[in-house]
């Protein structure tokens, strides 16, 4: 049994002096090819959604989770036992800054609508056209990365760090937006996401989520760098796939960028993916 034990003022004032601040968070949205595609029909560059719009998170939260459980009554006498059951992961609400193009309200406008297009067959808007897109289309994986103002000062940038990827998120409710002629205050938007679970980075997964593509033609190459090869008769290079999606490697409908020709950003920006065969999509 643990007993009170007598601290000197020295040794308590050196622990709450490394206490973690609450300001110091960055969000981050791994978005796949068709949420772009969608926001740049809208007329957002992708360029806004790659780098700007995990800027403009204002307010985030780190996500908890409950477990379900059920009771368990008479296998010891007097006494009522509870066991958890399945895991719950609770939604998590973002608030957002508008930026002066309005084109974060834009963004999660055309999101909903790719998860729910309302459009007849010949284009036109229809709202009896009761259509819901299949679920890998509009479901990406958006991570929030909370570390201290001392971050980027050691060796190891990532050691005082926590990093929460929520699988498979996609923008559940998009709350109404006040506006008022009362005062002039920062417009912001709040924006609650659903998502399938959560990896929390060195805890519940071992290494940041960076994973290649299993090869599934003999012209991939998952190594640590691209490296050009010749086959046959021809000069050819040996393609380095990699899913734009962390922790997608191996799952049917994957979107991938050949790390030889592009880095992630430029294959986002420019649109340029690819199969697991290497086939271009367009």
């Amino acid at each position: 049994m643990s007993t009170p034990r007598r601290y000197q003022i020295e040794d308590i004032r050196s622990r709450f002096q490394t206490v973690a601040l609450s300001n110091h968070y960055q969000v981050f949205f791994e978005t796949n090819a068709y949420i772009l595609q969608a926001a740049s029909r809208r007329g957002i560059d992708n360029r806004f959604v790659v780098e700007d719009l995990g800027l403009y998170v204002s307010d985030a939260v780190l996500p908890g989770s409950s477990f379900a459980d059920i009771e368990v009554a008479g296998d010891r006498q007097g006494i009522t036992e509870r066991f958890p059951q399945n895991r719950i992961y609770d939604d998590v609400t973002f608030s957002f800054y508008v930026d002066r193009d309005y084109n974060v309200l834009k963004f999660f406008e055309s999101w909903n609508d790719l998860i729910n297009p309302l459009r007849d067959g010949a284009g036109g808007i229809n709202p009896d056209v009761m259509r819901l897109t299949y679920p890998n289309f509009y479901k990406c994986n958006v991570s929030i990365h909370k570390f201290n103002k001392d971050n980027f000062t050691g060796p190891d940038p990532s050691r005082n760090a926590i990093a929460y990827t929520f699988i498979n998120a996609w923008p559940y409710s998009v709350a109404s937006t006040p506006v008022s002629y009362s005062g002039s205050n920062i417009l912001q938007m709040n924006v609650t996401f659903r998502y399938d679970r959560y990896t929390v980075m060195g805890v519940t997964v071992p290494q940041p989520i960076t994973s290649v593509a299993a090869p599934t033609t003999g012209n991939l190459d998952t190594g640590a760098s691209p490296t050009p090869i010749a086959t046959g008769a021809s000069q050819g290079v040996i393609k380095k796939l990699i899913p734009i999606s962390p922790g997608a490697a191996g799952t049917s409908g994957v979107v991938f960028y050949d790390a030889n020709v592009l880095s992630k950003t430029q294959a986002i920006i420019q649109r340029s993916f690819v199969d697991s065969a290497g086939n271009p999509i367009y």
